[in-house]
């Protein structure tokens, strides 16, 4: 008797939908099959009836219009796909693997900026035209971010990956997302691909492939250190323009300054598109701002580069410097040697390592252990009420939140380069939603908010009922900001 399939014993298509190109494959081919274009074409989008052509058979015809099922146009909205388009691209892929969809599972690699509801429709277009048997979703930035950290000692960092359209940033802390730190942005290897070819359009009109400038964009293209001195120095003549031969008709081009003028539009966008205001570096640190402060040492230690684009020369090297200028502790830059792909490797390994649940996101809140003089001041505190000595326990409370201010402050000046200014400490705290506003406002109508122990105290204002309102304070205000509970 012939054994039956199950889920178990089935084999897995692993798809990356990139806005540019797909990755498909099989599970234990250790790379993707296909990396096909993604993007369809028709002699007339109106014509419903019109079989499309797909990936490279699009890209290879004249007088045809073509359609990037995938490429994002804002980061402000999740936008739906157009299930005609995507359908008709979805066909073509599967029918190139040559297989039947009731054999195999899928799993699907989710971008970062994805509209739920185009994934449960995807997942329903899987299994009724393809009857697929069942679909393993997980998140770009997490697959990327447990590949990076196998068989290292560590479980934070920060992933930057770097789209041809749409590029993301998010960190992660003890194997947690940190959903606050997410950013999307329209900075990607396209903006660098256009203002290529229109500088190429200027010397010939001949037609360039993608693919051709992409080859040309990795071998003469780097990000400056220094772009005013590299400007400098090209004027000057110490920075050579380059020849290189196209592989059209060997027709001959010269490359100039765009080769790090183009790549600086990255951190400065003016450079090459004018609707963009923010760079990549002000997006990294506004990420990294997002994460609670005793967080950002464990994370910076990792930042993760991914995508394509992140194969630029230098740009690991200045997006190392950027960081530091704005954080001064320890940066490590972390990348795969297959970085172009590394999203489908990532959710290779992960099936073999056993598909589980993703974590839960962490409670936001400082992760270092109370101080024993914090917790020795407000223990002293507590048996003072107890004996009914007011003035003494009015100024234990005043000594726990002087304790607290100290040590977090010369905690905070090796995590940060943020000079905190002691009037505004702990409004920060709930800025960093270290404290929430509720707690802060409780703490303000109590007047604890202040770094300084009076020399004299006023009988009058030492209560037995205001004392009991401080205690019951410090607990809820202790717990929030070191994770105790009473």
């Amino acid at each position: 008797m012939a054994l039956m399939q199950t889920s178990e014993t089935l084999n897995y298509i692993i798809v990356d939908f990139g806005s540019q190109y797909t990755k498909i494959g099989f599970y234990g081919e250790g790379y993707p099959r296909f990396i096909l274009p993604t993007v369809i074409a028709y002699k007339n989008p109106n014509n419903p009836l019109e079989e499309p052509k797909v990936s490279y058979n699009a890209l290879y015809n004249k007088d045809l219009t073509l359609v990037y099922p995938f490429q994002e146009k804002t980061v402000s909205s999740h936008s739906d796909w157009n299930w005609r388009h995507v359908k008709e691209l979805i066909t073509g892929m599967i029918r190139e693997l040559k297989v039947k969809g009731e054999d195999y599972l899928v799993f699907y690699i989710e971008p970062a900026h994805s509209n739920p509801n185009n994934t449960k429709l995807l997942i329903e277009l899987l299994q009724t035209k393809f009857r697929i048997p069942k679909v393993h979703v997980y998140k770009q930035p997490f697959l990327i971010f447990k590949e990076m950290v196998r068989g290292l000692n560590k479980t934070s960092g920060l992933v930057i990956e770097l789209g041809h359209t749409l590029s993301s940033i998010t960190a992660f802390y003890k194997g947690y997302e940190i959903p606050t730190s997410q950013k999307f942005f329209l900075l990607g290897g396209n903006n660098l691909i256009e203002e290529f070819l229109k500088k190429i359009k200027e010397q010939t009109d001949l037609n360039i492939s993608t693919y051709d400038l992409i080859l040309l964009v990795n071998k003469y293209f780097y990000v400056p250190v220094d772009y005013e001195q590299d400007q400098e120095n090209f004027d000057r003549g110490y920075i050579k323009k380059v020849e290189e031969i196209l592989p059209v008709k060997s027709t001959p081009i010269t490359i100039g300054a765009e080769r790090f003028r183009f790549p600086e539009g990255l951190f400065h966008p003016e450079l090459i598109r004018q609707d963009i205001e923010q760079g990549l570096a002000t997006m990294i640190i506004d990420s990294i701002n997002e994460c609670p402060i005793d967080t950002r040492a464990e994370i910076l230690d990792n930042v993760i580069l991914s995508g394509g684009l992140s194969k630029l020369k230098g740009l690991d090297k200045r997006i190392k410097n950027e960081i530091y200028k704005a954080f001064p502790i320890t940066v490590n830059i972390n990348t795969h040697d297959r970085r172009e792909v590394i999203s489908w490797i990532a959710a290779e390994n992960f099936i073999r390592d056993g598909l589980h649940d993703i974590q839960e996101v962490q409670e936001r809140r400082l992760t270092i252990p109370v101080p024993e003089t914090i917790l020795q001041y407000y223990n002293e505190g507590v048996n003072a009420e107890k004996a009914e000595l007011w003035i003494g326990c009015g100024l234990l409370i005043d000594k726990v939140m002087l304790a607290i201010y100290e040590d977090i402050k010369n905690r905070l000046s090796q995590m940060s380069h943020l000079k905190i200014d002691p009037s505004d400490f702990f409004y920060m705290m709930t800025r960093e939603r270290i404290v929430t506003q509720e707690t802060y406002k409780w703490g303000e109508e109590l007047g604890l908010f202040r770094i300084d122990i009076p020399t004299t105290i006023k009988m009058e204002n030492r209560t037995k009922n205001e004392i009991g309102d401080k205690l019951d304070f410090l607990i809820v205000f202790i717990n929030e900001i070191f994770g105790i509970k009473e």
